[in-house]
């Protein structure tokens, strides 16, 4: 469900912290034991919920960052996830760029359980602050890639053809 993350973000515009926004979110719900979601505020304070399935789910998170999933083969994706965000702190390229890296790493590590099927996978970079987003709504990066048989694959070519034809 996309659109916890204009949900989540709009409440923490008004001064709702993440934890409560999520809260919030999650409460009405009805599908909440199968949702993985993550949120990180410009001032570092996180939220995240990994949900319930029959396979691993479970989540981490650092200073600048979060990382959540269910349904994965197990807890290596999401340290490899977060180990190869760590990585990329500090260099020169776009948060978007260092975010599907680190997804595709957790990815082919095994990823998600349901291998074989179609499946999605989204990336959203929003920065508030004045003039530095590259839309009017804030947000700076919005990849949606739903129902593909490489989802990962498919949002880094979306993003490579973007930064492209953008010169980013």
């Amino acid at each position: 469900r996309t659109e916890y993350g204009y949900e989540l973000l709009d409440l923490m515009a008004e001064g709702v912290s993440p934890e409560d926004a999520l809260e919030q979110l999650l409460a009405k719900d009805e599908n909440a034991l199968r949702r993985q979601i993550g949120v990180i505020g410009i001032d570092g304070n996180s939220a995240q919920h990994t949900g319930n399935h029959s396979s691993w789910a479970g989540h981490r998170r650092g200073a600048t960052y979060v990382v959540q999933g269910n349904s994965l083969v197990g807890p290596e994706v999401v340290d490899a996830v977060a180990e190869t965000f760590e990585a990329s702190e500090g260099t020169h390229r776009q948060l978007a760029d260092r975010l599907i890296e680190a997804l595709n790493r957790g990815h082919v590590l095994g990823g998600d359980t349901r291998h074989g099927e179609t499946q999605s996978a989204a990336v959203i970079v929003a920065d508030p602050r004045p003039n530095m987003a590259r839309r009017q709504d804030g947000l700076t990066v919005q990849i949606n890639v739903c129902e593909h048989p490489d989802p990962v694959g498919e949002m880094r070519r979306i993003y490579d053809t973007i930064s492209e034809t953008l010169g980013f």
